[in-house]
């Protein structure tokens, strides 16, 4: 079975776009110094839309895909909730959907499930030695992460009026 490919090289393969963008989108800076995944940053400079990452990947990259509609039902166990933040969900791009009973093997799905950096961070945090990353359009994981982590809003409390002397 030959390798697996990554997002770039099926993007590339697809003519989704060329080697050259692909080039300056992976030199660019990161807005913050961290770093951001892929898919995220050809997002961000218009070379591709997440449809398209969806469509490519759904093509050429040979895992399950999550429908829309289950993704709307699951909620994930509360240990592998609390590994990961709201923010951090969306900026990965990764909700997760299930662990195994005996705490070994998690599920997640990703709007790029090549990527082993992202998904092996989170297993580092949620302590689970084993993942599979599931595939999924980014408008529903988005809205599973809305649906499961709420909206994080602060509550600013107003200062009581200062009394005069």
């Amino acid at each position: 079975m030959p390798p697996r490919k990554d997002l770039a090289s099926i993007l590339v393969d697809e003519d989704v776009l060329d080697a050259k963008d692909l080039e300056r989108v992976a030199r660019g800076p990161h807005k913050d110094g961290a770093r951001r995944p892929l898919w995220s940053a050809l997002v961000e400079a218009e070379l591709a839309t997440a449809e398209q990452i969806f469509r490519a990947l759904s093509a050429r990259f040979g895992v399950p895909v999550v429908s829309d509609e289950r993704l709307a039902d699951v909620t994930p166990p509360e240990t592998l909730k609390r590994a990961i933040s709201r923010a951090e969900a969306l900026v990965a791009g990764l909700f997760p959907i299930d662990l195994s009973a005996d705490g070994q093997r998690a599920t997640v799905v990703m709007i790029d499930p090549s990527d082993e950096q992202t998904l092996a961070e989170f297993l580092t945090r949620a302590q689970v030695p084993e993942g599979r990353a599931l595939l999924a359009r980014r408008e529903a994981i988005i809205r599973a992460i809305e649906r499961v982590y709420g909206e994080t809003t602060a509550l600013v409390t107003p200062l009581p009026p200062q009394r005069r002397k």
